[in-house]
């Protein structure tokens, strides 16, 4: 093991070393005992001098008596917009803050798909109005035949009955004049057997009609059956069949009158050269031949006035047609209106404050697409007590505070009040309206609401701070004109937000002290470092 010892020169450098360190340790300690020294100096000044305070003087003014609330901001017009139908969203250009226009188009769905069915009813439309036209034709030129029949059948008649007068009326003329109309009754059997084939002719014809009506008839009813025609049409034609088969058994009348005539000529011949009481026999046979015609031409009239009975069913049907035309005409209306679905305008003027939707996205019905707000004005929406609630009425006047503007306050009035409290919170809505023509206000924003409830002209007022609260009473600590404190007792009134009225104990221009560096007593000299409202 190796030992080193310090030589002369260590034993020097450590020895300097240790008085430095004994040097310094001294000096601290002389320095703190100076400080310790000083600050007991200085407490035992300050506790035999004057205590720095603040004032302020004791003013005049109108004292407003206020609720105190905190309130909401809300628009008073904010749409929800939504469609009615379903579809892909292919245009909306909104964002949030933008300014719209009351009925400027927001969003618009595909419209395709209604403007096909708006088209697909107007052709419904055409149709039913040309079946409506064709029908209202129909019944017109129906009417003017049964009307041209009916006529014709009314002459037939007249003259039927004409004839029937004539031959009664000529009867024993006839009987005297027998002899010289056997010429004529020659000339009149080949007339009638002339009428006779005429006659057969128009059976023929009649007989052709009516087949041909038969087979129109069994058409329509294999053209029915499928849906190619309507029923109605089916019942017209059956009606047609009837009118052909009654022709023809009148055409077989006639030919049998014909024939009948060609029996009465060669009676009248047979008559005439018998003479007189063969024409006896043929008188009484004219007559009832004239007799039978005029029975016929009552039968065809009275048949030609029941087809008057095909009217009502050519006017139902017309009602019918009429029906679908209006029918044709709701839906058209419908299609036009879900067309105009398509497009979702804004009802109002105001900001989008809200959108949910892109373009190419598929929007269901009812689903909110777009919020628009009216933000001209706006509504602090607050609560007041039911124990101050019969203070607050529409019109009083109101102020607002927010936090984003602590240097301005909104002044605005009460627009509504709610009738019912709340049952959980015992408080009652109420609304004030604020001008919002600069748009600093924003639905949504916090305010802190002071509502006026009544107004003390001329109040003597201090800042509350001033006042002490004690047992037996406030006081305030008054500055006298020598800077000494003097404590008085005060009678308080109402306050507001910048003060509390003084009734009794304090005049206008007294100063009082509202705060202070270290406690005040009674007879106290102070130093007044600040006096507030002096300028």
């Amino acid at each position: 093991m190796r030992i080193k010892f310090l030589t002369m020169k260590g034993w020097v450098g450590a020895g300097v070393a240790g008085v430095a360190l004994l040097g310094l340790v001294g000096w601290r300690w002389r320095a703190e005992a100076a400080a310790a020294e000083e600050l007991k100096q200085e407490q035992g000044a300050r506790r035999g001098g004057a205590a720095t305070v603040e004032v302020a003087r004791v003013e005049t003014r109108p004292l407003l008596a206020t609720v105190e609330t905190v309130g909401t901001f809300e628009s008073p017009f904010r749409a929800r917009l939504s469609h009615r139908t379903a579809g892909r969203v292919d245009f909306i250009e909104v964002r949030e803050g933008d300014q719209v226009s009351k009925g400027q188009v927001l969003v618009r769905i595909d419209p395709q798909e209604a403007n096909a069915q708006v088209m697909q009813q107007r052709a419904s439309v055409s149709e039913s109005r040309a079946r409506l036209a064709e029908a209202q034709s129909r019944l017109a030129a129906t009417e003017t035949e049964v009307e041209v029949q009916i006529r014709q059948e009314q002459a037939a008649l007249t003259r039927a009955k004409a004839d029937l007068e004539k031959v009664e009326r000529n009867k024993d003329a006839e009987v005297a004049t027998a002899e010289s109309e056997v010429d004529a009754a020659n000339a009149q059997l080949a007339s009638a057997e002339a009428q006779k084939v005429n006659a057969n002719a128009e059976v023929v014809a009649a007989e052709a009609d009516f087949a041909n009506a038969l087979a129109r008839h069994r058409r329509a009813v294999e053209l029915a059956a499928k849906g190619y025609i309507a029923d109605q049409e089916v019942e017209n034609l059956a009606l047609l069949v009837e009118t052909r088969r009654a022709n023809v058994d009148v055409k077989k009348g006639q030919r049998a009158s014909a024939e009948s005539a060609i029996t009465a000529a060669r009676a009248r011949k047979l008559a005439a050269e018998k003479r007189v009481s063969i024409t006896r026999q043929t008188v009484l046979t004219d007559q009832k031949l004239a007799q039978a015609a005029v029975s016929q031409a009552e039968a065809a009239l009275a048949q030609a006035k029941a087809n008057r009975s095909r009217t009502p069913a050519y006017r139902q049907n017309l009602r019918a047609l009429e029906a679908s035309v209006a029918s044709a005409d709701a839906e058209l209306s419908q299609a036009a209106v879900r067309r105009a679905d398509t497009e979702l305008r804004s009802p109002i003027a105001g900001t989008v404050t809200e959108r949910t939707i892109d373009p190419g996205s598929l929007a269901t019905p009812g689903q909110a697409l777009v919020v628009v707000e009216s933000i001209e004005w706006l509504y602090v929406v607050a609560s007041v007590p039911v124990e101050s609630a019969s203070q607050v009425s529409v019109g009083k006047d109101a102020q607002v505070r927010l936090d984003a503007f602590p240097n301005r306050i909104f002044q605005g009035k009460v627009d509504k009040v709610n009738r019912a409290a709340d049952p959980q919170s015992r408080q009652v809505e109420v609304r004030i309206r604020l001008d919002n023509s600069t748009g600093d206000l924003r639905p949504g924003m916090f305010a802190k609401v002071s509502i006026v409830v009544g107004k003390t002209p001329g109040a003597t007022v201090v800042p509350i701070e001033a006042i002490k609260r004690t047992s037996s009473g406030s006081t305030v600590m008054l500055v006298t004109d020598q800077d000494e404190v003097v404590e008085r007792a005060v009678t308080t009134g109402a306050s507001d937000r910048g003060g509390i009225e003084i009734v009794n104990g304090l005049k206008p221009g007294d100063r009082v002290v509202v705060l202070s560096y270290q406690p005040v007593k009674e007879g106290q000299k102070v130093k007044v470092a600040a006096e507030r409202g002096k300028k």
